[in-house]
């Protein structure tokens, strides 16, 4: 993904847009018909100590308020740093102060304030924070096709009158009517595209807020997958960071060490899940009309290849776990396929592949009442027992 910067500076940033577009629900499904909602993401890399302010950055330009960032990492696992603090943690904490060298030269400013935690049904499983990010000017891009100027900075004080104010930003939380998502800055005749403004007493800086619902997951253990017992909290994180984002249309920032394992599962399994809510899943071996086959032990599935340097992969004699795959369609290897053309290596280890089919099927039995029968009458049934390999990520 690109940063919006000026032109000739370096605009990489390690973050790959993400677009799941739903299946047609079945001709027979009974549900409300309508145009599904295409599933978005932005898949990235923990933030590095490098990275903090592009990451920041980043959240702004791509994120509307409220936006949602997952967290499937904790910043040091033993005594490995897989993410480096990027965030306030608590409401004690001082803020976040983000690009104050102005790299790119262009005057964004920043600061990212935590406001508190707030508890969810999955108790000490998610960390929710209410993050809120006061950009304190925020300079247009060439790419946006307007001059770069830089705004003189008002911050609203309990005391300051409301004449000596520009603009007044209400705190999240507030009563009233709420504050928009981007607001309306005076930028007074005397400051232009070639003159540097002179900034007034702190009374005088126009502050524009964003919300950030930032939840950290602690139930998915490096080198592993989530235990069985822990899917509840798996699931409320899903349906959480949906609810607390401002729509479909705005993507949710997903991330772990790498952006590539645990952050690839997250993504293929939500929208799966979407998939099976929405009726895509009922009898859908006989509408593809291709029953399913199982492979012999030692054998790779159609993902092998893309696990060569740290899985299981072509080659190996070590033990293998049984694989059962279709002739036809395979709704989950779609999935993940079209993950891996948006973002190298997704769903990284053979547990995890495993891991998104077992979960799927346990969640279509009880959908269905179905138990595994001779006839293969459920979907790419596969082997429950997940594989305790998995690589980091």
């Amino acid at each position: 993904m690109k940063l919006q910067v000026p032109e000739g500076h370096i605009d990489y940033i390690n973050a790959s847009p993400i677009t799941l577009i739903p299946s047609p629900r079945p001709a027979s499904d009974s549900s409300p018909g309508g145009a599904r909602e295409t599933d978005r993401y932005i898949a990235m890399q923990g933030p590095k100590a490098s990275s903090i302010d592009h990451v920041w950055r980043m959240v702004v330009e791509q994120l509307e308020s409220p936006g949602v960032v997952v967290m499937l990492t904790e910043t040091h696992e033993g005594h490995i740093e897989k993410c480096s603090p990027y965030f306030p943690r608590r409401k004690e904490d001082p803020p976040l102060e983000i690009n104050e060298r102005d790299e790119f030269g262009d005057g964004f400013r920043a600061s990212v304030h935590c406001e508190g935690l707030e508890e969810t049904p999955a108790g000490d499983a998610i960390e929710l924070r209410k993050l809120v990010i006061r950009i304190h000017s925020h300079a247009k891009t060439a790419n946006q096709g307007t001059d770069v100027k830089k705004v003189i900075e008002t911050t609203a004080r309990s005391s300051d009158s409301d004449s000596d104010i520009d603009v007044r930003m209400r705190s999240p939380g507030d009563g009233g009517s709420p504050s928009p998502t981007v607001s309306t800055i005076q930028i007074p005749a005397s400051v232009n595209s070639s003159a540097s403004p002179t900034l007034e007493k702190p009374s005088h800086r126009v502050v524009e807020e964003r919300v950030v619902w930032h939840f950290l997951y602690k139930k998915w253990p490096d080198f592993g997958v989530p235990a069985l017992a822990d899917l509840d909290s798996f699931f409320t994180l899903m349906r959480l960071s949906r609810e607390k984002n401002a729509g479909p249309h705005n993507p949710r920032i997903v991330h772990c060490s790498a952006g590539v394992g645990r952050s690839g599962t997250f993504i293929a399994l939500e929208h799966l899940i979407r998939e099976l809510d929405a009726g895509v899943l009922e009898h859908y071996d006989e509408r593809m009309g291709t029953p399913a086959r199982s492979l012999e032990n030692g054998s790779t599935n159609k993902l092998g290849e893309g696990w060569s340097e740290a899985g299981r992969g072509p080659g190996d004699t070590s033990p293998a776990t049984t694989v059962i795959e279709e002739e036809g369609e395979d709704l989950i290897f779609s999935t993940v396929n079209q993950l891996r053309e948006q973002r190298k290596n997704m769903v990284q280890a053979e547990a995890q592949y495993l891991f998104i089919y077992q979960v799927l099927r346990k969640l279509w039995q009880d959908k269905y009442g179905s138990e595994v029968g001779e006839d293969g009458g459920e979907p790419a049934a596969k082997r429950l027992e997940v594989d305790p390999f998995a690589i980091e990520g």
